[in-house]
């Protein structure tokens, strides 16, 4: 790595790396780098422009940079901070954001002081695509930094700039270009939703097979959604199928497309939100291994399997209703109902357990409920009331007025209830007429 301190021209440097597609890194470290670079002539055309080891961010505001060899620009490295704040990626030339030492993910490392932060706040016209390496953080201040290409997730991480003004608090960002996923992605909110609304493959037949692949998407921010909206398939066209959908990190991601892809949803942690009708394709099978299922935005009609793997919430929001078709099946250890919404099950379910913290659960067979004998859960359950066998005396359970005459409570918080709608409250009789008797003194009846 060539660490440069100065503002003027490149001093004779010797750059040597095993790594394919990789010479080593120019790492400004400097605000204001105003020389134009042309990355053709630096080494062997591949060297990465990146920022420096100092606690400063470096500046790159020439008014041209030139691109390297495969008429690529290559930014990232140094482990530092880089500000592209000039329109200086043109063309038809492609951008690769980090080093690494293979072209896919799975076979890759990044090389030390390979990652980093660029910071790109300006429209660039260029029209090769762009690939985000694994190691690599960028972050984008104008909807048209990337350019017109598609968007090729490696490992690296997408964020907006959450640091340029009152006009980043309120509106969110939108992103049009297409999606492809070679590895896994961070694709992160940064105080307003942060929304790509093209359409995403999750693998490509050159590297896809006819089992699939499992991405990853994480998404950590917690005060924003990050948003797909753009119709989600396998591989985009291809051959290639079964491509898998895993959501990670403790933040919300929400797909909005009629989605197509074949292969399992996994929540790992975190909030996927489901918000349109056919976000979550039929095909899919969804397990919830920790974190949350929501529906916040309309109501909807679950028709896929689902299966908790581990203790996972199933949240519906105020207002809406979330119906599950007969045909679909939940499955493995409990669940737990949150938001003020209402989930109506109608499948054959058999999971462990079902704990409502809030809103209502409403069924209509015995079969709907699962296992409600037992709940395999490690974790900490609300307690079990006994639920009545279709109002009989046998086994009876005290019902809470002021949520319905017909509402069963079946954990400890007092909002939450299950409504089983073939039960009546039973009548109230009347009292007994009061027998009346002569009194021996008056001889009038009392």
């Amino acid at each position: 790595m060539l660490n440069l301190q100065y503002v003027g021209a490149l001093p004779a440097a010797t750059f040597s790396s095993a790594a394919a597609g990789y010479d080593g890194v120019v790492a400004l470290d400097v605000v204001g780098f105003n020389v134009p670079l042309d990355q053709a002539t630096i080494a062997g055309g591949r060297t990465f422009l990146g920022g420096g080891l100092s606690a400063q961010n470096a500046i790159y505001n020439a008014a041209s940079l030139g691109a390297g060899a495969n008429s690529t620009y290559r930014l990232g490295g140094g482990a530092g901070i880089l500000w592209l704040n000039t329109p200086v990626l043109t063309g038809a030339n492609a951008v690769q954001f980090g080093a690494i030492s293979n072209v896919v993910q799975a076979q890759s490392i990044s090389p030390a002081l390979g990652g980093g932060t660029i910071f790109l706040n300006t429209a660039n016209d260029y029209s090769g695509g762009t690939t985000f390496n694994v190691g690599q953080n960028i972050e984008i201040g104008n909807a048209g930094a990337l350019g017109s290409g598609t968007l090729i997730f490696n490992g690296g991480a997408l964020n907006p700039n959450g640091n340029i003004g009152l006009n980043r608090l309120s509106r969110p960002l939108t992103v049009t270009n297409a999606l492809r996923f070679l590895g896994d992605a961070t694709i992160n909110a940064n105080g307003a939703d942060f929304i790509l609304s093209g359409n995403v493959a999750l693998t490509s037949d050159a590297y896809g097979t006819g089992q699939g692949a499992a991405r990853t998407i994480t998404a950590a921010s917690t005060t924003a959604r990050a948003v797909l909206s753009g119709v989600i398939s396998d591989s985009g066209g291809g051959t290639a199928s079964f491509g898998h959908l895993i959501k990670a990190g403790a933040g919300v991601l929400e797909l909005r497309g009629a989605n197509t892809y074949t292969g399992f949803t996994q929540v790992n942690a975190g909030t996927l939100v489901v918000g349109a009708a056919d976000a979550l394709p039929s095909a899919s099978h969804v397990m919830l291994n920790g974190g949350t299922l929501a529906f916040w935005d309309s109501n909807y009609t679950f028709g896929s399997d689902l299966t908790s793997l581990a203790a996972s919430n199933f949240a519906v929001g105020a207002g809406l209703t979330v119906t599950q078709s007969g045909a679909s099946n939940m499955a493995g250890v409990s669940l737990t109902k949150t938001g003020e919404g209402a989930l109506v099950l109608a499948g054959n379910n058999s999971f462990g357990g079902l704990n409502v913290a809030s809103g209502r659960v409403e069924v209509s067979a015995d079969a709907h409920l699962g296992d409600t004998t037992a709940d395999r859960s490690p974790s900490r359950r609300a307690p079990r009331r006994p639920i009545p066998d279709r109002c009989s005396g046998s086994r009876k359970a005290s019902r809470r007025r002021e949520a319905s005459p017909q509402a069963i409570p079946i954990s400890a918080d007092s909002r939450s209830t299950l409504a089983r709608p073939w039960c009546s409250p039973r009548p109230r009789l009347p009292a007994p007429a009061r027998r009346r008797s002569a009194n021996p003194a008056t001889g009038r009846c009392s």
